[in-house]
């Protein structure tokens, strides 16, 4: 099969690899559509602590059952069904975790191999080119899961990328009055649609005390210290990503959890049921996800992508097969 893989840091191209044979408890799906994450740029860049090389990359996966036709999105995570965090519908937390397009091959191929159990229905109103928007979509919902807002809780979402713009729609779709902010103008504009859309606020100013609980989908550190200002007492603030490297939090910003009685949370992927939470999300706004499509490209395209992935001035990229 056509495949991309990354070799080495900064080193990916296109090669033909055999087809991986399924074990007993998986299957091999033609692949239909894989969407480019942040993540995957991140680790053509400069690694991650999960990533094992040589790999295929890809976790943002649509595809197709050849013996039957259905459509999945998938799980992207494999784990060991047992522990306490995966009794409990946390799986995304089981130590023992692997994770397609980290530990395994991903989608940026004709075909992967996923559990059968990582395997989540396709509405039939949804299309595949959406459907693999599923599982960031499925991250701001755990990140939604994290917070105990009040009955017409306020929240803010730092952050008007893509991500940060389906965590604050998974946040409208449960009733909850949403704002959105972000420090480039830009992404402001870019977005104003869509919030108009979708019953989201822009926010330029956010004012201190006034949000029930905050996500952050942005990687700054000033977002972190200005979001624990703008929290209620006994508010929530929910790291969805982490800091980026050289940023140093004073004491001071700490003290603000300390003396207002602060939740401070984390949110890390997203477990299998929030991917089908995405997906009744997705299906009843399909016209919102069209919007936050960027560019659909080839397997071929993807390599150049990654620069402009990374530096995260656009919406989502969808990476098609040729075999379509």
């Amino acid at each position: 099969m056509k495949a991309l893989v990354l070799k080495n840091i900064k080193n990916i191209e296109i090669k033909s690899v055999p087809v991986e044979k399924p074990a007993e408890d998986e299957i091999v799906l033609k692949v239909e559509y894989c969407s480019i994450c942040r993540t995957d740029a991140k680790m053509w860049s400069q690694g991650q602590r999960d990533l094992k090389l040589p790999r295929i990359l890809g976790h943002e996966i649509a595809g197709v059952d050849q013996e039957t036709g259905k459509r999945f999105v998938v799980w992207p995570g494999r784990s060991c069904g047992a522990c306490a965090q995966c009794l409990s519908e946390h799986e995304n937390l089981c130590a023992n975790i692997k994770i397609i397009g980290f530990d395994s091959d991903g989608g940026f191929a004709e075909f992967v191999k996923a559990p059968r159990q990582s395997l989540v229905p396709i509405p039939d109103n949804i299309p595949s080119r959406l459907a693999c928007l599923a599982e960031p979509l499925a991250c701001g919902a755990n990140a939604l899961d994290q917070i105990i807002p009040r009955p017409n809780g306020n929240i803010l979402i730092y952050g008007a990328g893509p991500v940060g713009i389906m965590t604050a729609i998974a946040s409208a779709s449960a009733g909850l009055n949403v704002s959105i902010t972000d420090n480039q103008p830009e992404k402001i504009e870019k977005c104003a649609r869509l919030c108009v859309m979708s019953n989201i606020a822009i926010v330029e100013e956010p004012r201190d005390s006034t949000y029930d609980a905050i996500i952050n989908a942005t990687p700054s550190s000033d977002a972190f210290a200005d979001g624990l200002r703008k929290l209620k007492p006994a508010g929530t603030f929910v790291f969805f990503g982490g800091l980026a490297g050289g940023n140093d939090i004073p004491l001071k910003v700490l003290n603000e959890i300390h003396y207002r009685q602060l939740t401070l949370t984390g949110a890390y992927g997203c477990a299998k049921r929030h991917m089908e939470q995405a997906l009744k999300i997705m299906s009843s706004r399909i016209d919102l996800f069209e919007f936050l499509i960027e560019k659909t490209i080839t397997l071929d395209e993807v390599a150049s992508a990654l620069p402009d992935v990374l530096a995260g001035k656009h919406y989502k990229y969808i990476a098609k097969m040729s075999w379509r």
